[in-house]
């Protein structure tokens, strides 16, 4: 489950104009994905459930730039200033 919080973490250090909610989306995404695969399908197919994990990981955090990239009001959906 920690590899589904590193990766956000590290785009939104490299990356500066990343939305919050970008993020926690990602995570939230990956950490299920990650938790059916394991528990509840029990790795079909002998796939790990962590490499599962990072690509819906990966997939929610890139769509979720793209559907929020129209400035909004709301905090969540703005870049963070340093």
């Amino acid at each position: 489950m920690g590899t589904t919080v590193v990766l956000p973490l590290i785009i939104g250090v490299l990356k500066k104009d990343v939305k919050p909610i970008s993020g926690l989306l990602s995570i939230l995404a990956g950490g299920l994905a990650t938790a059916i695969g394991e528990w509840g399908l029990h790795n079909p197919n002998e796939v790990p459930s962590l490499l599962v994990g990072i690509r819906c990981n990966q997939l929610a955090f890139w769509a979720s730039e793209m559907i929020f990239a129209k400035p909004i009001n709301n905090p969540l959906l703005q870049p963070v200033q340093e």
